[in-house]
C-alpha cells in the first residue's frame, strides 16, 4: 500500500482533503474553457451524490477551490443548465465583478448594521474595535465603488493587485 502522506493532495491529518475531494479535484483540473460537468457526471466521477446538502456537494466544492487556487483554473454553477462550467478569461471577469458586487452590498448592510450600536454601551477596547470595524469596512466599500475604480484607471495604478496601505492612500487623496 503506498503512503498517502506522499501524496499533496491527501494526507493522513485532519484538514487535509478526503479522496472523494481529490477525485474531483483531479477531474476538475483537466477542465479547459467551455467545459461542462454535470452533478450526475461529477457522482460517478466521486463515487457520491453531488447534490445540494450532501457530502459530494462539499466535495465538489472544495475542489473547485483547491483548483482555482492552484491550477488557476475557474469553475461556475449554472442554474439554467444544472452544470458546473470551465470559465475563459472573459466570463472570468465577469465573476469577478459579480462577486465584487455581492461583497460591496454586504458590506453596506455591515455598515449599517454597526451604524445603529451604541458606543456608549461599549467597554474602552471594544469601542475601538468598533471604530476599527467601521473604518476596515468604509475603505472596503470605498475601495469596490465605481468612482474609485475610475480614479484608479485615471491614475494608471489599475494594476495594483496587491495593495499596499500607503498606497491606497496615496490614491484616496487625489
Amino acid at each position: 500500500m503506498a503512503d498517502e502522506s506522499t501524496q499533496p493532495e491527501l494526507g493522513p491529518f485532519p484538514g487535509a482533503m478526503g479522496p472523494h475531494t481529490v477525485r474531483a479535484v483531479e477531474r476538475l483540473k483537466k477542465g479547459t474553457p467551455g467545459d461542462t460537468a454535470t452533478r450526475d457526471e461529477m457522482a460517478l466521477v466521486i463515487g457520491r451524490e453531488c447534490a445540494p446538502q450532501t457530502n459530494g456537494y462539499g466535495n465538489v466544492n472544495s475542489a473547485i477551490k483547491h483548483v482555482e487556487r492552484h491550477y488557476g483554473i475557474v469553475w461556475r454553477w449554472v442554474t439554467g443548465n444544472q452544470h458546473w462550467l470551465c470559465l475563459n478569461d472573459d466570463e472570468r471577469l465577469d465573476a469577478a465583478d459579480h462577486g465584487l458586487k455581492r461583497h460591496r452590498r454586504g458590506i453596506e448592510r455591515e455598515l449599517h448594521v454597526t451604524g445603529t450600536i451604541d458606543p456608549h454601551n461599549l467597554t474602552g477596547e471594544r469601542r475601538r474595535d468598533l471604530e476599527l470595524t467601521q473604518a476596515a469596512a468604509g475603505m472596503a466599500l470605498l475601495c469596490a465603488s465605481g468612482g474609485f475604480r475610475k480614479r484608479l484607471a485615471a491614475t494608471g495604478a489599475a494594476r495594483l493587485q496587491e495593495p499596499d496601505a500607503t498606497k491606497l492612500i496615496e490614491l484616496m487623496k487625489r
